[in-house]
């Protein structure tokens, strides 16, 4: 006896909903054996990277996925693609929202106007729910998404299940035929590029050791992998290339090594806080600040070739409302207050510049940069500030494996960034990271090429 009442029911196809229709994929990676010709170190971080507890973890906890709503316990392809389209269209809505809420004057017909809007929101909400079925709305009403802050939440959900997606299709993949070929060796094949780990007395790891440890934070690096170590770089632009920082989720390290590292396709999604772009810096302990996983922690190393590049400076202005250009910019450099000192202690890995120096207050680097030109004809001068960095002691510790180069052993620097004088007298600041330290937006992912994988100890 079932009543129709439109807008109150939605009929779907009954194996979508059908709890018992299909079962969880359960995975055997065969852990016990080695691949031929694969380092322990590699096996190891690519059982970390396809853990499927882990992952299926992130799905119902964090997602909050109905797991058991959809195939293989993952939404299909096309619902994916529909979800992306309603997002689009909410962000419409809501910025058309608050263009109504912003007006002066408010008439009859802009109030009618409004909740047109609003209830425009509710329905795509209502289909988006859909398509994603999420845990706990058999008993809970569904949230419109009516906000920017609810619309953020769900783009970056979006990108999660996007990545968990190449995930989950690597995977079901290596189970196929793990007698004729392990099931990990078939994850590193798709990948399509190859993983190298680098010994601790390699000048690489060394050089970016050095780099690491001048964020004055402890970190304890287990690893660190070259990535696609005999690929060609043809990328074609300025030549003008640096090593950037970008911090990564264990969850997405498949995917990001298969596709690169992507624009976000929604807007705002991970903090997009001056226009769309992919986020690097160059201090290793801000983009450590975005990594998130279970027994290590990822940082990826890319050289970044900046191309036309618009420098936005923060540190002046705290509010920092400037956006990248739209035309004839390829990076927008956003300023923080803290930097290291240009060209002194930079040195160039693989065609890419890395700066070795310790991290100054920019006004610092500043006056003195204004010292130097002013006493540019004096061969006997040096800035007071760069005396702590070109000491004997200084010298000694490039040489010695017992203070960077050592693979598991941090940094000796405080981890709380202690103050400590220069020679100026000038206390050096405490560092606020998420908010003081550079950062650098890329429009164009073609200009990134990965470099190196570095594997945290919490």
């Amino acid at each position: 006896s079932f009543v129709s009442h439109r807008g109150k029911y939605r009929l779907g196809p009954r194996t979508f909903r059908y709890k018992d229709q299909y079962k969880l994929v359960e995975y055997d990676f065969k852990k016990e054996t080695l691949p031929t010709n694969m380092s322990r170190k590699v096996f190891d971080a690519l059982l970390e990277a396809c853990n499927p507890d882990y992952m299926s973890n992130i799905m119902k906890d964090e997602l909050k996925l109905n797991i058991t709503g959809s195939p293989f316990g993952f939404p299909p392809e096309e619902s994916l693609a529909k979800a992306e389209g309603i997002l689009k269209e909410i962000e419409k809505l809501i910025k058309e929202k608050d263009e109504l809420v912003d007006l002066e004057t408010k008439t009859e017909e802009v109030d009618k106007k409004y909740f047109e809007v609003e209830q425009k929101i509710y329905d795509l909400s209502n289909e988006l729910h859909f398509y994603i079925p999420q845990e706990g709305h058999s008993v809970t009403r569904v949230s419109a998404i009516n906000s920017s802050y609810d619309l953020e939440q769900w783009q970056e959900k979006l990108l999660h299940i996007r990545d968990i997606e190449v995930i989950n299709r690597i995977m079901a993949g290596s189970q196929r035929e793990p007698e004729k070929l392990h099931p990990v060796e078939y994850i590193y094949r798709s990948l399509g590029c190859g993983i190298e780990a680098l010994e601790g007395h390699d000048s690489r790891v060394q050089y970016l050791l050095k780099n690491i440890h001048a964020t004055n934070k402890t970190y304890t690096i287990r690893n660190i992998f070259k990535i696609n170590p005999d690929g060609p770089d043809d990328r074609k632009g300025s030549g003008k290339r640096v090593l950037l920082y970008h911090g990564i989720e264990t969850s997405g390290i498949l995917s990001i090594l298969k596709r690169g590292l992507l624009i976000a396709p929604h807007g705002k999604a991970f903090g997009s806080r001056f226009g769309e772009g992919v986020y690097f810096s160059d201090h290793f302990g801000k983009a450590y600040m975005y990594t998130r996983g279970g027994r290590y922690r990822y940082v990826i190393v890319a050289s970044v070739d900046l191309g036309n590049v618009f420098v936005n400076v923060r540190y002046e202005d705290s509010r920092h409302n400037e956006s990248m250009p739209e035309t004839g910019v390829d990076t927008q450099h956003v300023q923080g207050s803290a930097a290291q000192y240009p060209g002194k202690y930079e040195i160039s890995m693989g065609g890419s510049t890395l700066n070795l120096g310790r991290f100054w207050p920019l006004k610092t680097i500043h006056a003195t940069l204004r010292k130097d030109q002013n006493q540019e004809d004096d061969p006997d001068y040096v800035p007071p500030q760069i005396m702590e960095e070109s000491s004997e002691g200084e010298e000694e510790e490039e040489d010695s494996d017992e203070d960077h180069g050592s693979y598991s052993t941090a940094s000796e620097c405080d981890a709380d960034n202690t103050t400590g004088d220069g020679a100026d007298g000038e206390k050096r600041i405490r560092y606020n990271w998420l908010n003081e330290h550079s950062e650098f937006v890329v429009k164009d992912p073609a200009s990134i090429r990965l470099e190196y994988l570095v594997q945290v100890g919490q």
